[in-house]
């Protein structure tokens, strides 16, 4: 037995019997069936939460923007900018990486998400055995 929705016309040709096993059949059927495409990104990140935010505050303190501050605005912004950006280059690098866009299906729900985070936090937590 096959079960669709009859708005949806993905049945290419008529079920048939295929073989008896018992008082089972296997069932044949073409359906009509795109794979869905799928596409991949490159993204950028960095891993802010593991940097190590003592030792940032020192290279901070220490650098020419925090110690010799330039009296000209437009020399004191670039300086910041080199600055911030040279140290969070340092303590947090830019990392890239490729990822796979899949489409979203419509049986994936919030819930099903949920909670599959749920028991793979269990599982990483832990195991509850003596």
């Amino acid at each position: 037995m096959l079960i669709t929705r009859k708005t949806y016309q993905i049945i290419r040709s008529a079920p048939r019997a295929d073989r008896y096993i018992s008082d089972h059949a296997s069932v044949l059927f073409s359906l009509y069936a795109n794979k869905p495409i799928i596409t991949v990104k490159t993204i950028s990140y960095r891993k802010l939460k593991s940097v190590n935010v003592e030792a940032l505050d020192a290279e901070l303190v220490n650098s020419d923007l925090c110690r010799n501050p330039p009296d000209d605005l437009d020399v004191l912004v670039s300086i910041y900018y080199r600055t911030l950006k040279d140290l969070l280059e340092k303590h947090a690098p830019l990392q890239t990486r490729t990822i796979v866009l899949r489409p979203r299906v419509p049986w994936y729900t919030d819930e099903i998400r949920q909670a599959k985070r749920d028991v793979g936090g269990r599982k990483k937590d832990g195991d509850d055995r003596n």
